[in-house]
């Protein structure tokens, strides 16, 4: 049977090297040059910890800011497909304070992740352009959107 190391030395690097016994992690820790178990006499490693630390926050801190901006677009999402839906005239039930509305008695849509799923057939989809297409209602038109420009036919050269 393997004994599993219980002394583990905390500033040694990436490898955090590891001992069986009090006995060996003692003469590790002199051979290094101190006592490793105290961090404030090691200012070179410990800075090294507080940087990594620290990029740990940034990490954390950018992943906070993510979702909350994902969840602010669901958040829009949820208006502005609405607004598309009663411009459509398609008739809908809104359940959950808008997370999930009911379609023509038919089909399930979740507008701030624009997931759909058909309640009689095994149909689904995600985006509300997917959804106009499959109920067969024309997508209305928005104001302020671009259309594209139409293709103007190269002269031929000389």
């Amino acid at each position: 049977m393997k004994r599993t190391p219980k002394f583990k030395c905390p500033l040694c690097g990436p490898e955090h090297k590891q001992f069986a016994d009090e006995k060996a992690f003692s003469m590790h820790c002199h051979s290094k040059g101190g006592e490793h178990l105290a961090p404030d006499l090691k200012p070179a490693e410990v800075t090294a910890a507080d940087r990594a630390a620290a990029n740990e926050n940034e990490v954390t801190e950018m992943w906070r800011a993510h979702h909350a901006d994902q969840a602010k677009k669901r958040a829009e999402n949820r208006i502005s497909s609405s607004e598309v839906l009663r411009k459509a005239g398609v008739p809908f039930v809104v359940k959950n304070n808008g997370a999930h509305l009911i379609l023509d008695e038919r089909v399930d849509f979740w507008p701030g992740t624009s997931l759909w799923h058909c309640r009689i057939t095994p149909t689904k989809g995600r985006g509300i352009r997917r959804l106009f297409d499959f109920l067969g209602v024309p997508f209305p038109a928005q104001q302020g959107t671009m259309s594209r420009p139409e293709a103007t036919p190269i002269a031929p050269g000389p």
